[in-house]
């Protein structure tokens, strides 16, 4: 181990960022903190995009709230009551029903899925007045080539993203469009009969003739290529699956990540041959096209040479790691995430009832920084006849002991950089003491 640590510290070129902090939220699901620092915000955050000077947006149940580049929050549109009151009035006296997926688009102007309203809807960038781009409040559960969706019906939504040229796409689970800036409509994936077995969508095909099944998140990265979540429960097995295909730009969908079934593994393998969560519906893409998605309790990216790799979370839920590299942090229940101009990303830690950042998320060895805080964890005495005492540089949140056949003998959660550990009650022996649930040492009990 001290050969391995040695060595990482002699590679500068390998270290990255990869530090997570929290940027919004203090943990409360009471709104509270308009005007003041988000980080003591309470607030119940979706989905979530960001603009190019660096003002982050994010949905809740009946508003959208903005976090600017110096860390203030305000509301941003809607009201305190959900409902619909109609367009062409200032965002923050309109009401919303359940905004769900948003994006901003090259001008700055703002577009969300208002899911309870069955309406895609617009806040422009200089006056702040809302509008409907597309849906009428009336229902649909099939999309027409042609269509002109400034008065017609588009709904349900299940997912929305924007592209760079301003072009809209919406899924209503089964099928996805693409919507010019004129307001005409065309199905780009997926039919209007639900999808069926599995290999049907790891077989390259026309995506207009697949049948796809629960469109869970849509993005489009910047040459055109569509990306599309699917979770779905085929044979009726109770065995779920997931998957991402990619609709490149002469309509030809492939795999792309997931191998059909749900769960999580394959980290540093090929993303077709890895397993993903089925639940979790945020994506997005960088400027180098590489894909991001929640997934379980962390979240993944897929670069350009299809290599899957964990970015952010344990893999454990909980919340714990700022401060520190994102890979070991706890997450729980992520949900949308975006990424700024510098490639930095933001995750809402939906179940936190947060928002988090990772610098320049990165796959690859642990960071200098993390290995040098690992140097800095002291715990004495060792051997202990009562109280360990453990000191970090970073607030211990949890401590758990395993006995060395892996039962767990003790666990106590604090919030302290210093904590001491009462072992009195445990037999002589030899234990592991994990940190945070990232970090493992060693100590004997007298």
């Amino acid at each position: 181990m001290k050969t391995i640590l040695a060595f990482l510290l002699l590679i500068p070129a390998l270290v990255h960022g990869q530090i997570i902090t929290t940027i919004a939220g203090n943990g409360s699901s009471v709104r509270s903190g308009d005007g003041g620092p988000a980080t003591n915000a309470g607030c119940r955050p979706n989905k979530c995009a960001i603009d190019k000077n660096g003002n982050l947006y994010f949905t809740e149940y009946d508003k959208i709230r903005k976090v600017d580049a110096s860390g203030i929050i305000t509301t941003f549109a809607g009201t305190d009551s959900a409902g619909y009151n109609g367009d062409g009035i200032p965002a923050t006296t309109a009401r919303l029903d359940i905004p769900e997926d948003i994006a901003v688009d090259e001008a700055g102007n703002v577009y969300f899925a208002d899911h309870g309203n069955y309406r895609i809807r617009r806040i422009d960038a200089i006056t702040n007045i809302i509008t409907t781009v597309a849906g009428n409040g009336d229902i649909s559960f099939g999309y027409t080539d042609g269509t002109n969706v400034s008065s017609s019906c588009i709904g349900p939504l299940s997912a929305m993203c924007i592209d760079k040229l301003g072009n809209i796409y919406i899924s209503n689970s089964r099928q996805v469009a693409k919507i010019a800036p004129s307001g005409i409509l065309k199905v780009v994936a997926g039919t209007e009969t639900w999808g069926g077995a599995l290999p049907l969508f790891f077989t390259p095909q026309s995506a207009t003739s697949a049948r796809l099944i629960n469109v869970a998140s849509i993005t489009v990265d910047l040459i055109g290529n569509l990306y599309i979540k699917l979770s779905f429960l085929p044979d009726h097995t109770y065995t779920y699956y997931a998957a991402i295909v990619k609709v490149d730009t002469t309509g030809i969908l492939t795999q792309y990540a997931g191998n059909g079934y749900a769960g999580h593994s394959g980290d540093g393998g090929m993303a077709t041959a890895a397993k993903i969560g089925q639940f979790d519906d945020g994506m997005t893409t960088d400027r180098e096209g590489n894909l991001y998605f929640s997934n379980n309790d962390k979240v993944s990216k897929v670069n350009k040479s299809g290599i899957i790799c964990s970015v952010a979370g344990s893999g454990k839920e909980g919340f714990s790691g700022d401060g520190y590299d994102a890979r070991y942090a706890k997450l729980k229940g992520p949900d949308g995430v975006a990424i700024d101009t510098s490639g930095n990303l933001y995750i809402v830690d939906e179940s936190n009832l947060r928002i988090r950042k990772v610098t320049q998320p990165a796959c690859g060895l642990v960071s200098v920084a993390t290995v040098a805080a690992q140097n800095q964890l002291f715990y004495y005495p060792n051997p202990v006849a009562t109280k360990l005492n453990v000191s970090a540089p970073y607030r211990i949140l949890e401590v758990t002991i395993t006995n060395l056949i892996g039962q767990t003998v003790f666990t106590n959660h604090f919030n302290n950089e210093k904590v001491q550990v009462d072992v009195s009650g445990l037999p002589a022996g030899m234990y592991l003491m994990r940190i945070n649930d990232t970090e493992v040492r060693r100590f004997v009990k007298e």
